[in-house]
């Protein structure tokens, strides 16, 4: 009886036809954030103009930029993952400040599971 159960594990773990396993799991995702935070964080440091080295202002706010969309996306995608609304997550949106929800259903269906 053992063997029989073992063997029909074995087969629904080897059996990819119900569900596909995500590349990412929610956790690394959580990582992925604290880094982009950390990273955030040292470029910012980098602004006073005896810091800067070989940066250009420009470039670097530009780096900024980038790192805060993507972070930002990448929690409102964590956040609905979770269970949140997005009420709940941006209580407050300017007009033109809007999240791009396509990036966030990209990240989501990165991070999750699909049928």
């Amino acid at each position: 009886m053992f063997n029989t159960v073992k063997a029909i594990f074995i087969k629904k773990a080897n059996d990819n036809s119900s569900k596909t396993e995500p590349k990412n799991t929610l956790i690394t995702l959580k990582q992925e954030l604290k880094q982009h935070a950390i990273k955030i964080r040292e470029l910012k440091s980098h602004r006073p103009v005896n810091k800067r080295g070989d940066w250009k202002l420009y470039d670097l706010d530009y780096t900024i930029f980038k790192e805060s969309r993507l972070i930002r996306h990448k929690h409102i995608a964590y956040s609905l993952i979770r269970g949140r609304s997005y009420g709940q997550i941006e209580k407050k949106c300017r007009e033109n400040n809007k999240p791009d929800f396509s990036l966030v259903d990209t990240i989501i269906k990165e991070y999750t599971y699909e049928s």
